[in-house]
């Protein structure tokens, strides 16, 4: 398999040098880096496509997914934020928002996020209950109530 992902690198650099304006040849490219075990390159790569195709909702969830990924939540957040805006009925975008909002503990922002993913996809419900999960655990009652409150307007 390390051939196959080898090839499948150099196919997806060949892409962007063919279609350099297409923004899923560097999505592409990123997660045949990743699967290689390159996430620092990956995570390069992605990061300044975002900066070069800021409208696209693939290249900024995926950069989320790999700062969220290294628990790097700050960043990942403003990534996903960006890509709620560039598409708005993007599930990926407003789960990754979500969760990445609940890390840094701006929970009603996690709530609103985590309503309009279940609003485009009502089996994101589940992430409430895991997020609200996590609250109780960590003594948060209060805040695991309206998690709990707010997924029941989901189903």
């Amino acid at each position: 398999t390390e051939d196959f992902l080898e090839k499948a690198e150099e196919h997806c650099r060949k892409a962007i040098e063919l279609d350099p304006k297409n923004p899923d040849n560097y999505v592409h490219l990123g997660m045949s880096l990743r699967d290689q075990e390159k996430p620092d390159a990956a995570l390069a790569l992605l990061i300044d496509a975002s900066k070069k195709f800021p409208a696209s909702e693939w290249v900024l969830s995926t950069a989320g997914d790999l700062k969220a990924s290294k628990k790097d939540f700050g960043d990942a957040y403003e990534l996903y934020k960006k890509a709620a805006a560039a598409d708005q009925k993007s599930v990926r975008s407003w789960l990754g928002l979500a969760k990445s909002a609940h890390q840094l503990q701006k929970y009603p922002e996690a709530i609103s996020a985590f309503q309009k993913a279940c609003a485009l996809d009502r089996k994101t419900s589940i992430h409430f209950r895991s997020a609200a999960s996590d609250l109780k655990r960590a003594g948060n009652l209060k805040m695991s109530t309206q998690y709990l409150d707010a997924e029941l307007q989901c189903e």
